[in-house]
C-alpha cells in the first residue's frame, strides 16, 4: 500500500473511532484481494461515508466524488492525496427556468410562461420542484409542452399532482469523458473504484433514484479493457448519523459478477438493456445492506421491538443480528398499515421513551440482576469516574457547545439549497469533525497557556517550562482515552439519575419502576410473537433456525433448545 494512502487510512481510522462509539463492519472478507472492483455505496453522512468506506476497506478505493466538493479549499489536499477522481454534476450546474409548471404526467411537462425551446436542449434534465422526481427531456415539442421520461426506470411511487404551479430547476447533460477515461484506467490497474450512486448525500431513511455511472464503468470494462470487476454494495447504517459517539454498522455484499455478451458490445438497445438490469440489481443489492423505514422514529422503534423479538438467553453474532433486523424492517413494511401493528409500534414508542428516561437499555430492563437502588460502594465508584473525566467534560463542553451551533447553521444551509434532503442532517456530523480538526488543537494552546500562567505566578513553580512541556505532552493522551472513558462516564450519569428518579417516583406512587418495565416487556414480547407469527411466518422461522444453531454451538442440552423454542 502506498505510504501516503497508509498515513492518510491511519488518520481516517482515529477520526472514525474517536467520533463513533461502536463500528461493526460486516463481509469484509467479500472484497476480493486482487482485481477490479467497485464499490457502491450509501450516502447519508456526507464526506464521513468516504472516511467509512476507507476505514471498513482495507484496499485502497479512488473515489468518484462530485468536483464542487474537490475544489474546496480544505478538501483539495485530502482528495489528491486520497486519489478522488472529481466529476462535475448536474445538480451543481442547476439553474431556475422561466415561467412555471402547471401540469406533469410520467411522460409529458406542460409549462406557462416558460421558454422551453431556448432554455432546455434534448437530453438535459427538468425538476419541478414539487415533485420528487428528474426527467430527462426527450423532444421539445413548443414553448410550453415538452416529451420526457423519468430519469430513472424504477417506479417510485412519485405522485405527478400539482396544487398549483411551481418553479423548476434545468439541469444541463455534462461531457464526462474525462471521469470515464480516468476509472477506466484505475479498473485497467485492477485497483478499487468508490461511487455513491445516490448521487448526492441525504438524510432520507430509503434510497434515492441511483445514477447509472457504476454500471456504465462496468460495461465500459468489459467493452474496452476486456476486464470484469466485481461490484460489491455497501450499506453504511448509521444510528444518529450526526451524534458523538454513536453506532455505526458498515455491511459488505458479496461481489456482482455481470454476465455481457461480447459479441453485442455495439448493439446500442443490448447496452441500455443491459445498463437498466444493472441498475436494478445494484439497487436491490444496496437496499439488502441498509436499513430501510419511512422515518428515524420507525426505525428506533423496530431496533428495540427486534432485541425484544430476539430471546434474551440468545446470543447473536453481528451477521445474524443485522440479517434478522433487516427481514424485521422487510416484514414491517409489508403489514405497517395493519390496525394491530400500528397499536403495537405505538406500545413500543412509549417503552423506547420510558427507558430512554431513566437512561436504560433493552438489556438492562430483561436483566434480572439490574436494580435501580443506589449502593454506597456502588455510587463511590461512579462518582469516582465523574470526577477523573472533568477535565475532559471542561474541555469537551465548549468545543461541543461551538460546533453544535456551526453545524446548525450548516444545516440551514444545506436545507434551503437542496431539494432531497427532509433535515440535512447528513452534513452535521461532516462539520463537526472538520471543525474539531481545527478546535481541539487551538483549546489545547490555551490550556497550555493558562497552565504555564497558572504553575508559575498562582502555585509559583521553580520549573514551570519543564512541568507545561510535560503537560503538553501528557494532556493529549489523557484527552484521548477519556474519550472512550466519557461513554462509561455518560453511562454512569445516566444510571445514577435513573435511580434517583425511580426512588423518587416509588416514593411517590410506591412502584418499582424496573419491575413495571419488566412487565411491559413482556407484554410486548408476546404482542410481538402474535404478529410475526401471523403476518411474517418466514421470519418467525428463521429466528427458530438460529435459536437451534446457536445452542447447538453453545452444546447445550436438547431439553434447553426446546424450551428455548417454546418460548418464541
Amino acid at each position: 500500500m502506498d505510504i501516503v494512502y497508509f498515513i492518510l487510512r491511519l488518520f481516517v481510522k482515529i477520526v472514525v473511532r474517536l467520533f463513533f462509539r461502536q463500528v461493526t463492519v460486516l463481509g469484509r472478507e467479500n472484497i476480493p484481494a486482487t482485481g477490479p472492483v467497485i464499490i457502491c455505496a450509501t450516502h447519508n453522512n456526507q464526506y464521513v461515508d468516504a472516511m467509512m468506506l476507507i476505514y471498513a476497506i482495507r484496499r485502497p478505493i479512488n473515489f468518484v466524488i462530485a468536483a464542487s466538493s474537490a475544489r474546496l479549499s480544505y478538501l483539495k489536499w485530502f482528495s489528491k492525496v486520497a486519489g478522488f477522481i472529481p466529476t462535475e454534476r448536474p445538480i451543481d450546474h442547476k439553474v431556475v427556468g422561466k415561467g412555471n409548471i402547471v401540469r406533469v404526467t410520467k411522460h409529458s411537462i406542460f409549462g406557462e410562461g416558460t421558454e422551453f425551446t431556448k432554455e432546455l436542449h434534448v437530453g438535459c434534465s427538468i425538476k419541478p420542484k414539487e415533485i420528487k422526481e428528474e426527467f430527462i427531456v426527450s423532444r421539445i415539442v413548443n414553448d410550453n409542452e415538452l416529451v420526457v421520461s423519468p430519469a430513472s426506470d424504477i417506479d417510485f411511487g412519485v405522485s405527478y399532482d400539482l396544487e398549483k404551479p411551481c418553479s423548476y430547476f434545468i439541469l444541463p447533460k455534462l461531457d464526462q469523458k474525462k471521469v470515464f477515461a480516468s476509472v477506466a484506467n484505475i479498473l485497467k490497474s485492477d485497483e478499487v473504484i468508490g461511487v455513491f450512486p445516490e448521487g448526492g448525500s441525504h438524510d432520507q431513511t430509503k434510497l434515492l433514484p441511483l445514477k447509472a455511472g457504476a454500471c456504465v464503468f462496468v460495461w465500459s470494462a468489459h467493452a474496452e479493457l476486456n476486464k470484469d470487476p466485481a461490484m460489491i454494495c455497501t450499506g453504511i447504517n448509521y444510528y444518529d448519523a450526526s451524534k458523538f459517539r454513536s453506532k455505526v454498522i458498515v455491511n459488505i455484499s458479496k461481489p456482482i459478477k455481470y454476465e455481457i455478451d461480447p459479441n453485442r458490445f455495439t448493439d446500442r438497445a443490448y447496452k441500455h438493456s443491459k445498463i437498466q438490469e444493472m441498475l436494478s440489481s445494484m439497487r436491490q443489492s444496496m437496499e439488502d445492506v441498509k436499513f430501510l423505514a419511512p422515518s428515524y422514529k420507525e426505525l428506533m422503534n423496530l431496533d428495540v421491538a427486534g432485541q425484544l423479538y430476539t430471546p434474551s438467553d440468545v446470543m447473536l453474532n453481528k451477521e445474524e443480528q443485522f440479517r434478522l433486523f433487516k427481514k424485521f424492517c422487510n416484514g414491517y413494511e409489508n403489514i405497517k398499515d395493519q390496525q394491530d401493528v400500528k397499536e403495537l409500534l405505538e406500545n413500543v414508542e412509549v417503552f423506547r421513551q420510558k427507558i430512554k428516561s431513566l437512561g436504560l437499555k433493552v438489556h438492562d430492563v430483561r436483566d434480572k440482576e439490574t436494580k435501580l437502588h443506589i449502593r454506597p460502594g456502588h455510587a463511590v465508584i461512579e462518582a469516582l469516574k465523574i470526577l477523573i473525566g472533568i477535565p475532559f467534560l471542561l474541555f469537551l463542553v465548549p468545543i461541543r457547545l461551538i460546533l453544535s451551533k456551526e453545524a446548525e447553521k450548516k444545516r440551514q444551509k444545506a436545507l434551503s439549497s437542496s431539494y432531497v434532503k427532509v433535515r440535512a442532517t447528513d452534513v452535521m456530523a461532516t462539520w463537526k469533525i472538520i471543525l474539531s480538526i481545527v478546535l481541539i488543537p487551538a483549546f489545547l494552546i490555551i490550556w497550555v497557556i493558562c497552565f504555564f500562567i497558572f504553575s508559575k505566578y498562582l502555585f509559583k513553580s521553580e520549573s514551570p517550562f519543564f512541568y507545561t512541556f510535560m503537560f503538553f505532552l501528557l494532556f493529549p493522551i489523557y484527552l484521548y482515552f477519556s474519550v472512550y472513558m466519557f461513554d462509561g462516564i455518560e453511562r454512569s450519569l445516566n444510571i445514577l439519575y435513573a435511580r434517583i428518579v425511580n426512588i423518587i417516583l416509588t416514593k411517590i406512587d410506591k412502584k418499582d419502576r424496573i419491575k413495571e418495565l419488566r412487565g411491559q416487556a413482556e407484554a410486548i414480547e408476546k404482542q410481538l410473537v402474535k404478529v410475526i407469527k401471523d403476518n411474517i411466518p418466514i421470519l418467525h422461522e428463521e429466528l427458530k433456525e438460529l435459536v437451534v444453531k446457536r445452542m447447538e454451538l453453545e452444546k447445550e442440552n436438547d431439553e434447553t433448545i426446546s424450551d428455548m423454542l417454546d418460548e418464541i
